[in-house]
Formats: C-alpha cells, structure tokens, sequence
C-alpha cells in the first residue's frame, strides 16, 4: 500500500524529529519491507545507524541509497566520513569526490578531502583541497587553520602564517591556528611572537608537541 509506505515514512520522520532513533529506524525498515527501493528510507536508515555508531550497517545502507540513485551527494559524503572514521582513507576520498561530481558547491566535502590528504602525507592534494573549501567559503575557519597547517609543513612558512593569522581574525579561540602560527614563527626566528602563540594555544586545550614546548620555552627563557 503506497499510502502506508508514505504514513510509515513519515512517522520515521516525526521520531527522527523529537530524536527517538529506534523507534525511526523501526519504522523505515518497514517502510523498505514494502518498498525496497526507496533510496531515500535507505539514506535516512543509514544515517540513523551512523547516529548510532553502527557503521557496518550504515555502510549497507549508504551503499544500497547509492545503488539506487547513484547521483546522491549525501549519501557519498556520509560514507566518506564512515569510511574515514574506519581509517579507510582511499575509500574515504572516492566517495568525497563523487559528492563533488554531483555537487561542486560542497565545501565539507572539499574540507574533509583535504583531511583525508593529509593524513595519508599527500601535502600538496591537501592544500589544493583546502584551497578549493575557501573559493567556495572564504570565511570557513576550519579550512583555513588546516591550510596554514599544510603550508607549514611544507616548508611554506610565510603563506602559514598568513592563513593562520586570518583564521584567527575570524575565529581569535582557534588553538590549531595559534599553534601553527607558533611553529611558523618559530622557523621565521621570531620566538618572541612563537612563545605568545604557543601559550595561547595552550591556553585554548591545545598542549602540542612536548619536544616543540621545550624548543620554545628554551628561546625564551
């Protein structure tokens, strides 16, 4: 019955709204008894088990959303962000690009991309990435503090401490914004401002690197 897949639907819907996720998940595998081909109930199903963290299950369903609508953004990001909480980095990273073939304009997509870069030391892919987040949102301060953490180790220091800088502008309790622009400072021999940055830093949650800490706090004793 089409209208009870329909009701079923959007009772799920109503659960996922006041936040009782297994009462809307109950209810969309009902709804995908009767129609195994609702992408969109195997999205939210998905997303559900992902809320839940169980990822085994979200990756089925994510998949199963995608075999039916290929072209489905969401459901590539989402199981990007599975995938690389999983540590699958080359999975992670297809799927962020295949959001981005069906929607250009997703900056977390470019964003968690350049996370995922860098964590498997693909720098340049990285900041590229990171780049790309900025054109979109140039006040995305997350990307912008991972960028100038990608200059930085680079070699670019210069440019790191530029984007740090802005990132700070627009965010002065960003701690990585403030350790990177420590470490930049530290190479361009200005330790006086590297000491300030790190202390901040520091104070924001952000300890660091104890062999750095002692570097620093050495200079300027």
């Amino acid at each position: 019955d089409p209208e009870n897949v329909k009701a079923r639907y959007n009772l799920a819907a109503g659960y996922r709204t006041i936040g009782l996720p297994d009462k809307e998940i109950e209810q969309l595998r009902q709804v995908l008894e009767l129609n195994p081909g609702y992408a969109e109930a195997h999205y939210h199903l998905a997303s559900a088990y992902d809320a839940q963290g169980n990822s085994s299950r979200a990756i089925e369903h994510y998949n199963k959303t995608l075999e039916i609508d290929p072209l489905h953004d969401r459901a590539h990001y989402n199981i990007g962000t599975v995938y690389g909480a999983l540590g699958m980095y080359d999975k992670e990273i297809e799927h962020y690009k295949a959001a981005l073939d069906v929607e250009p304009g997703m900056k977390e997509s470019y964003y968690n991309l350049g996370m995922a870069y860098s964590t498997k030391g693909l720098k340049k892919l990285a900041i590229e990435s990171y780049l790309k987040a900025l054109e979109i949102d140039p006040e995305f301060v997350h990307a912008r503090a991972n960028l100038a953490a990608a200059l930085c180790s680079e070699g670019n220091f210069e440019q790191a401490i530029l984007q740090a800088q802005r990132a700070i502008s627009l965010d002065p309790n960003n701690a990585p914004a403030h350790y990177t622009l420590a470490i930049a400072k530290h190479h361009e021999n200005d330790n006086i401002s590297a000491l300030e940055s790190f202390q901040k830093a520091r104070e924001l949650g952000l300890e660091g690197d104890p062999e750095f800490a002692s570097v620093l706090l050495g200079k300027n004793i």
